[in-house]
């Protein structure tokens, strides 16, 4: 390993993320964190969404509290300098756990009697969809039902 490389001995696994010529292990959000910024996390979810530059902020915000859980001295400085709009994407969507988070919102809009909220399909391990969801089925059909 180069002397760059900052991914070995962590307590916590995750997506490697390279950031100012440093590799990092970049773990999933805690609880801990979820709980602390669960407003905004909510706020961001809604369909009104926030403005671009408070989801920045925010994934700025998680991306830097999930480090801290492997680099409990990596400066917030150093993630406010690395996340910009080309990397948003990709660092959210390893915070919040590759695509596992979006499907945990999805099954709780769910539970809530929401039916229209969209429903993720299996993911390639980045928070990208692999193939496109299914629509539900009409009420009291089956996936095994025949006309």
């Amino acid at each position: 390993m180069s002397s760059t490389d900052q991914s070995t001995a962590v307590d916590h696994d995750g997506m490697p993320v390279v950031i100012s010529g440093k590799t990092y292990i970049l773990p999933a959000m805690s609880a801990k964190t979820a709980r602390r910024h669960w407003e905004r996390i909510e706020k961001m979810q809604q369909p009104a969404g926030m403005p671009l530059v408070d989801q920045l902020d925010l994934t700025a915000d998680l991306v830097h509290e999930c480090l801290l859980r492997n680099y409990p001295e990596l400066a917030r400085g150093v993630v406010d300098d690395h996340l910009d709009v080309s990397n948003y994407a990709e660092l959210s969507a390893m915070v919040f756990g590759r695509g596992a988070w979006l499907r945990w919102v999805e099954a709780q809009e769910l539970l809530r009697g929401n039916w229209l909220a969209p429903q993720l399909g299996p993911t390639d391990g980045t928070g990208v969809l692999s193939t496109p969801a299914s629509p539900p089925l009409p009420a009291g059909d089956t996936a095994t039902s025949t006309s």
